[in-house]
């Protein structure tokens, strides 16, 4: 899986093991509205396994009027965030700033129940997108270099 403006590369392994006796209800928000997903009695249980490694940028919006809305995202955080919520078991490599936005975007993965590999924050701060409507178009700018999503390094991160 590619990115465009960045990175992101998705593992993935699953495991079906006997019958799911009980799972909880699940409910996720599509387009403002709310959706509740039930686990069918006598499926199969999947144990799966998954890491996301790639940028995490917020996106500030501004309207038509002029407002700034911080909306977080990008996929390999979405993507995460979403395999949590499906019942895998997700791991995010990716830095994450000692910022308001980083706190945001750490907050919003435990939340759902991702698995943040580099735990220490980075000084450097969050990654920005600027994406402004125009007459029905929108544009789009990047604030990238020198952000925390790309300070990573390999030898500490993935030693084992």
């Amino acid at each position: 899986m590619v990115a465009t403006g960045g990175f992101a590369l998705s593992l993935c392994s699953a495991q079906t093991s006997g019958v799911a006796r009980s799972r909880r209800r699940r409910t996720f928000r599509f387009g403002g509205r709310e959706q509740t997903v039930a686990p069918h009695e006598g499926t199969a249980a999947v144990t799966a396994s998954a890491a996301e490694l790639g940028e995490n940028v917020v996106d500030l919006e501004v309207d038509e009027r002029g407002a700034v809305i911080p909306v977080l995202g990008r996929c390999p955080f979405t993507v995460a965030r979403t395999m949590a919520r499906l019942g895998l078991a997700p791991q995010f490599y990716s830095g994450l700033a000692d910022d308001q936005f980083g706190h945001e975007l750490r907050d919003a993965l435990i939340a759902d129940g991702v698995e943040v590999v580099i735990e220490r924050p980075t000084a450097n701060p969050t990654s920005l997108a600027f994406a402004q409507a125009h007459h029905r178009r929108v544009t789009y700018s990047f604030s990238l270099a020198g952000t925390a999503a790309f300070d990573v390094d390999a030898t500490t991160t993935f030693a084992s």
